[in-house]
């Protein structure tokens, strides 16, 4: 099974719907498009339910709205199947090594000496 990481852009066609729309047009857009990257039928692509609960979620605020997403494309014997995207792991660097610091010495607080009282001794 091959799999590979595409980029859709749904800017452009989600910014000529009305806002009460989007939600409900977005998941079409998204495999329309998928689609036509692919060349291949929109009917034989499936949306897995994690991405289409991420498209609508990122499609049901007024002022917030998808500029892009990134979708991970399985071939499948009957078709398509789209979903997120595997995070990817940090690469971890190794540690470089540390010289090892001097020991801070603790400093001896000294009492002040007790000033003798006005008197002077005799």
């Amino acid at each position: 099974m091959q799999t590979r990481t595409i980029t859709i852009n749904i800017r452009k066609k989600l910014m000529r719907l009305h806002r009460n729309r989007r939600r409900q047009r977005i998941s079409g857009i998204v495999r329309e498009e998928a689609a036509r990257l692919t060349k291949s039928e929109p009917e034989s692509i499936t949306i897995s339910k994690q991405l289409n609960e991420a498209l609508l979620k990122g499609a049901q605020g007024s002022s917030f709205m998808l500029a892009r997403v990134a979708v991970s494309v399985e071939q499948k014997d009957g078709g398509m199947e789209l979903r997120l995207p595997a995070p990817a792991a940090p690469a971890q660097a190794p540690a470089p090594a540390k010289a090892a610091a001097p020991k801070k010495e603790e400093k001896k607080q000294l009492q002040a000496p007790k000033q003798a009282s006005g008197k002077p001794k005799e």
